[in-house]
């Protein structure tokens, strides 16, 4: 193991944080390039916290890091990597065991993140450090429906803060970390949210990030499934946003009627995650 420098994340300039990530993401099985308002976009979405997040510096440059965010006692790896000059030097193992020791000395209970499937070498890495899968997370592109029959309800805009907490009472399971309320609330204007409602009862919605055309949270009310609701607000979707694909991100495989939902649609697959955690 290679003796470096560890940092908090405070120390560093957010675009050296950038660039070090572009750099570290450029041969990855899903290669990340993001400009500065992309980058800074991501963080505020998914809760970065400089002061629990660890820089490993060689050579006078980040070398490798772990981005942490933090909601009350949870944690959530926002994103590691190492750039490929610095690989094999145990720089990863170094920063996660910093990490660990700083979250826990700051009273965080819990660690999760995600992991590409087919990512061997960092699914090795987490396990050592004592991370375990909690789940399996599907993703793929999707085309918007377009034979879509009229329907006897209406599909309307609403803010993402009215429409929260029907979501979070008609899902079947949880939503990935990145697309929690609390990271679409971070998001602001970023977010579009169509709900399709039968008079003034809101029976649907859907929550699209704009800027990626990542469908983040969709959910229909138990008692109006298999009804075309969700085909609809797709089709909607794909409208407003003159969108010809969007994106399905970290959707539970586990859940059979949403995967079987999916299954009719028109899909190009990605490389899906795994969803890890661990208790501090």
């Amino acid at each position: 193991m290679t003796s470096s420098n560890i940092v908090a994340a405070t120390e560093i300039p957010r675009e050296h944080l950038r660039e070090a990530m572009n750099v570290a993401f450029s041969d990855y099985a899903v290669p990340m390039q993001l400009t500065q308002d992309a980058f800074d976009r991501l963080l505020a979405q998914r809760g970065f916290v400089p002061e629990v997040s660890r820089v490993a510096m060689l050579d006078g440059e980040v070398a490798a890091f772990w981005l942490v965010g933090r909601r009350g006692d949870a944690a959530y790896l926002i994103s590691s990597g190492t750039r490929p000059a610095h690989r094999g030097k145990g720089l990863s193992t170094e920063i996660g065991l910093a990490v660990l020791a700083g979250l826990r000395g700051n009273g965080a209970t819990s660690l999760q993140m995600e992991v590409l499937e087919n990512n061997v070498v960092a699914q090795s890495l987490y396990k050592r450090l004592g991370l375990t899968q909690h789940r399996q997370l599907g993703c793929c592109h999707i085309m918007p429906p377009k034979d879509v029959p009229p329907s006897v309800y209406s599909i309307v805009t609403r803010p993402w803060s009215e429409t929260a907490a029907f979501a979070e009472s008609a899902q079947d399971w949880a939503p990935s970390w990145q697309h929690s309320s609390e990271s679409l609330a971070a998001l602001g204007e970023d977010v579009m949210c169509l709900c399709a409602e039968k008079g003034q009862q809101v029976i649907g919605c859907v929550a699209v990030i704009t800027s990626t055309l990542t469908v983040a949270q969709i959910a229909v009310d138990p008692r109006f499934r298999r009804q075309g609701v969700a085909r609809a607000l797709l089709a909607a979707c794909g409208e407003a946003l003159e969108a010809e694909e969007l994106r399905l991100i970290n959707f539970d495989t586990g859940d059979a009627g949403f995967s079987s939902f999916v299954r009719t649609l028109d899909t190009r697959p990605r490389v899906g995650q795994f969803e890890l955690h661990m208790l501090l």
